[in-house]
């Protein structure tokens, strides 16, 4: 079901086992799909078909859209057409178009649109009990029934924009990522599978329609890799740790161009490892900062004139002034030309970092190494 939370997934699941049919279950997992529905999407959900009571089943054998898809279903059938096929039920490859121009469209949005969302974070107690109501129940009612559980592959752009605009969310993924773990260690009918470092899938964004959504190849990916039981995917309690350091490691040095393409980078000031959020390389694989982060690195002051949306730069008698979408810049008092522009991102004025460094006065060195842009500064 998609777009579907666990609540959900645990009518459908005890629904299917039920039967008594059932000997696996292939169960995708994350801090996310452990948050409830909202009101509205719950007015969505059929409940009244897991309730067990046929009186409640009137609202669908009263819904005109039953019959409608009744007689698609009888008309396919005579005119000869392709019956669907449950290997690619729900499978979008036919339906969509995956390509990392639209992950990078998606995460320019996702920049300026989730820069609130870590204020409304449910509690990680809470979550957890979600866990035990909706999974746990089910783990320790039908013991002889072997649970796959995975943690699904998203782009590693979806990571940095939870990183960079709701650290919220993605620490208590990581927190809830070790928690889930520990509690599947205890049942003998449970295996846990972890997909979301796997750099080969989530950095190749061609593999994606948005941040999250992959295509079907990545789904066959998956069920083998489950099928193998690989030692590479597989959680442990020796490698969740490491599973854990690697996705935050992704999450902080991943950065995309606005044509797709993923680089990962790196900042010292000093010596000093720095993080920062929003980032963006443009021009000359060039690495743009948040102007306040980076002012702050290199011990500047920072003016921001909103009319005219200018920001200014000044530290050791140096000064850089640039204008959103203006690609000159003024250096005390010198105009100088930059490959491209500054612009606004996740509400933050974004820079060229070697640029505003060398000219405040710093010593720029930058190394390039594959996909690896790496930035010593020092002063």
């Amino acid at each position: 079901m998609e777009g579907s939370t666990v609540d959900e997934h645990y009518k459908i699941a005890k629904l299917a086992l039920e039967t008594g049919k059932v000997k696996q279950v292939l169960w995708g997992l994350d801090y996310f799909s452990l948050k409830l529905a909202t009101a509205e999407e719950e007015e969505d959900f059929p409940d009244y078909l897991y309730d067990g009571k046929l009186w409640t089943d009137y609202k669908y054998w009263f819904n005109s859209s039953v019959y409608k898809q009744f007689f698609r279903s009888i008309k396919s059938t005579l005119s000869g057409q392709t019956k669907q096929d449950l290997e690619t039920l729900y499978n979008w490859n036919d339906k969509v178009v995956f390509g990392k121009q639209y992950v990078a469209e998606s995460y320019f949005k996702a920049c300026d649109k989730e820069i609130d969302y870590g204020t409304n974070e449910e509690s990680l107690d809470q979550v957890k009990v979600y866990f035990n109501t909706y999974i746990r129940s089910l783990i320790e009612e039908y013991p002889d029934v072997q649970f796959y559980f995975y943690y699904p592959p998203y782009s590693v752009m979806r990571q940095v924009a939870w990183y960079s605009s709701n650290p919220v969310r993605f620490n208590n993924q990581l927190v809830m990522r070790q928690w889930m773990f520990e509690q599947f260690e205890q049942y003998p009918n449970v295996k846990l599978y972890d997909f979301q470092t796997t750099s080969e899938w989530t950095f190749n964004l061609d593999l994606y329609k948005d941040l999250s959504h992959h295509n079907g190849e990545v789904n066959t990916w998956i069920a083998e890799a489950i099928g193998e039981d690989s030692s590479e995917y597989r959680v442990t309690s020796s490698n969740i740790e490491a599973f854990n350091t690697l996705l935050e490691e992704q999450a902080e040095s991943a950065v995309i161009d606005s044509n797709g393409n993923v680089y990962r980078s790196s900042v010292q000031v000093n010596g000093e490892p720095l993080a920062f959020t929003t980032r963006l390389v443009q021009g000359n694989e060039e690495l743009w900062l948040p102007a306040k982060e980076i002012g702050t690195a290199l011990n500047a002051s920072i003016d921001w004139d909103a009319a005219t949306k200018t920001v200014s730069l000044t530290s050791g008698g140096n000064n850089v002034t640039m204008t959103i979408g203006n690609t000159e810049a003024l250096v005390n008092g010198q105009t100088l030309a930059m490959d491209t522009a500054p612009l606004l991102a996740g509400g933050k004025v974004l820079v060229p970092v070697a640029f505003v460094a060398e000219h405040l006065g710093w010593n720029v060195s930058v190394e390039r190494e594959g996909d690896w842009l790496r930035y010593l500064l020092n002063s």
